[in-house]
């Protein structure tokens, strides 16, 4: 929490640790629960009882679902169809935060952001960045989906839009930045900004959900194959807009990586 200086003290959190990017424990749902949901839930209470006016909570698009391939983009008014236990944890945070809202004096913002990128980002970023830099042939030169991303500098604009503008008691937003790209595209994309070339292979994507599964990631078809659409109407009629493209993002995020050379 932190403080602004006004004719009232008001105090603000913002949420955003979770346990993610732990494959294979599908069936670690107990303990995802208990650091996602009911970590995130005693947080929030105790924030209210010590008069936080506005807690922030950094969800996942997972909440609407894995993938918009053969339906329309992901929005707010979608009923929820969280996937694998992050994102059922996730959902299960967001509902007990709707209810604390309910009963107290703090207004609760949600954000459901796609795949996050910066300076130090982990997932499946850090690992296409890796693969990209290391020159490793990647089999999705044939991948034709529609993806959305954001960086955290847009995410860290859009805290401070609504941390300054007018909130309601419970809103939820859908965040991401202006562009979509297919998967190939975006790692051709982080190839430019690392100054160096892409190696994509055409592989049939039957092919690709084979291996996949084989290798153990079956959590990775949809965040490579699939496409994740979304709507940010909802986010725009607030006044933000994202002012990093991804072009910009990409470039800033793989030089912070980078070691500096003393002149």
């Amino acid at each position: 929490p932190g403080s602004g200086r006004s004719h009232r003290c008001e105090r603000h959190a913002c949420h955003r640790r979770a346990r993610v990017h732990h494959p294979n424990e599908e069936n670690a749902s107990e303990l995802y629960h208990s650091i996602n949901r009911d970590g995130t839930l005693h947080l929030a209470r105790c924030a209210a009882n010590v008069g936080v006016r506005h807690f922030i909570y950094l969800s996942t698009i997972l909440v609407n679902g894995s993938s918009t391939d053969g339906r329309k983009p992901f929005s707010e008014s979608d009923h929820p169809m969280p996937r694998g236990v992050y994102g059922l944890s996730k959902a299960a945070a967001e509902k007990g935060l709707e209810a604390i809202a309910r009963d107290s004096d703090m207004d609760i913002t949600i954000i459901r952001p796609p795949m996050i990128y910066g300076p130090g980002a982990l997932g499946n970023f850090r690992l296409l960045v890796k693969a990209v830099e290391t020159g490793i042939p990647l089999p999705f030169g044939s991948i034709q989906n529609r993806r959305a991303f954001l960086n955290v500098g847009n995410l860290a604009s859009f805290i401070v839009h609504v941390l300054v503008h007018d909130r309601g008691k419970f809103n939820i937003f859908l965040l991401a930045d202006a562009e979509e790209i297919s998967t190939p595209d975006f790692i051709r994309s982080i190839a430019k900004a690392s100054g160096t070339r892409a190696r994509l292979l055409p592989f049939s994507q039957i092919a690709l959900r084979a291996l996949f599964t084989l290798s153990g990631r079956s959590e990775a078809i949809n965040s490579i194959l699939g496409s994740m659409q979304i709507y940010t109407l909802k986010a725009r009629e607030t006044g933000w807009r994202p002012t990093i493209t991804l072009e910009e993002g990409l470039r800033s995020s793989l030089s912070a990586n980078k070691p500096q050379t003393l002149k």
